[in-house]
């Protein structure tokens, strides 16, 4: 097993935060730990951090970071809305390990269509230590799932769908006109209001033309909700599990009623209006992640779900409930990483093409229950799209 004696979390927003607390015992087997920002933060919560504050799409800040720093680092990217291939070019000439939980944007690029940004996200670095990329609960934890349902279910099977089906039932009382959201505005508003929708149609990458992501209906637990199929990083990730063919795939996303409407209107009004409550602020609602794999010789499917309650995670650890599945599921990507040697050091890897057999199952199973992460079966919910929505 490699040995990493400094750990540099660059972002601690809200996802960088629930990390921390969630992963405190992991954090207690580093040296040093370094934490980055653009902005100045508070990071008593990790006793001994060194905080930086600067861009991490600087590169001169970024390198002059990395400069100070003993080769053995694993860097964990939970910026959003950067360029990460920019940032992993640099980590890479600095011996560096890293993982991050979504797809690179374009540097002073405003591209927002998947069929870009993905190509773009997976361009080699000269990385010697392993590159893990896409590794929160979608994209990530949902490919780790897909995979093992179609070995537990479907041993064998070649061809198959995959469905991802989430409802987040956030909410809070602010006051004025701000609404709150779980998790970061910027990129939600990225993914419903300006990336066009990207699927899996009949084999085929499909994309929109135009933003927005399309409007549909979709189906959970006994109700119809207004939800958009949007483009995502494990859409395009599930066409590179090894060993079979996903030939139709799709994401829908839903949210309240009243943060549906703000997501239909204007960009420039969404971003005034959107915004993460403060730790002191209620939260309530459940939001519910569903996986729906078909396997399609026969037809028959399996769902699992997972399901966190956003008051019962404020309560507990301080964060919502959104930020734990990201942070508990990127904890799990992150043990796996330390625990990568030679077979993989230098490659780039994401959830669909981890080498799954090198760590075993069970060892997997034991890391999510130790950080929470409890799928369960999803049948009843009845997941589905409107008559004629369904690929």
């Amino acid at each position: 097993m490699e040995k990493y004696r400094t750990l540099i979390l660059a972002g601690f927003g809200a996802m960088g935060q629930g990390f921390c607390i969630l992963g405190s015992r992991l954090l207690t087997g580093f040296e040093d730990i370094i934490i980055l920002d653009i902005q100045n933060k508070d990071t008593s919560i990790i006793p001994g951090a060194v905080f930086l504050k600067g861009d991490v799409q600087d590169l001169n800040f970024l390198t002059n970071v990395l400069e100070g720093v003993k080769r053995d680092f694993v860097f964990v990217n939970l910026c959003s809305c950067t360029d990460n291939y920019r940032i992993r070019i640099i980590v890479s000439q600095y011996g560096g390990a890293y993982i991050d939980t979504a797809c690179s944007m374009m540097f002073q690029k405003a591209e927002y269509r998947y069929s870009r940004l993905m190509p773009y996200t997976f361009q080699a670095t000269e990385n010697e230590k392993p590159h893990l990329i896409c590794c929160g609960i979608n994209p990530g934890m949902v490919e780790i799932i897909a995979r093992k349902m179609i070995l537990d279910y479907f041993p064998g099977g070649e061809q198959f769908d995959i469905f991802l089906y989430e409802y987040d039932e956030f909410q809070t009382n602010l006051p004025g006109e701000e609404i709150g959201v779980s998790w970061s505005p910027e990129t939600l508003i990225d993914e419903i209001m300006l990336s066009p929708t990207f699927r899996i149609l009949q084999g085929q990458e499909v994309e929109g033309e135009n933003a927005p992501s399309d409007e549909v209906k979709s189906h959970m637990n006994g109700h119809w909700l207004d939800s958009r199929l949007v483009g995502h990083e494990e859409l395009w990730n599930f066409g590179l599990i090894p060993g079979v063919k996903v030939e139709n795939a799709f994401y829908s996303y839903a949210f309240r009623s009243e943060i549906m409407e703000v997501l239909a209107g204007e960009v420039d009004e969404a971003k005034r209006q959107l915004v993460i409550p403060g730790q002191e602020i209620t939260i309530k609602g459940v939001d519910t992640v569903a996986v729906e794999v078909v396997e399609r010789s026969s037809g028959v499917s399996h769902t699992l779900v997972w399901a966190t309650d956003h008051l019962i995670c404020q309560e507990r650890w301080g964060i919502n409930a959104v930020q734990f599945q990201v942070s508990s599921s990127l904890l799990v990507f992150l043990e796996l990483l330390l625990q990568i040697n030679e077979w993989d050091k230098g490659k780039l890897l994401c959830a669909s093409t981890l080498p799954i057999e090198k760590f075993g199952w069970r060892y997997i199973d034991d890391l999510m229950i130790q950080y929470g992460v409890e799928w369960e079966s999803g049948e009843t919910l009845d997941c589905r799209l409107e008559r004629g929505k369904l690929a």
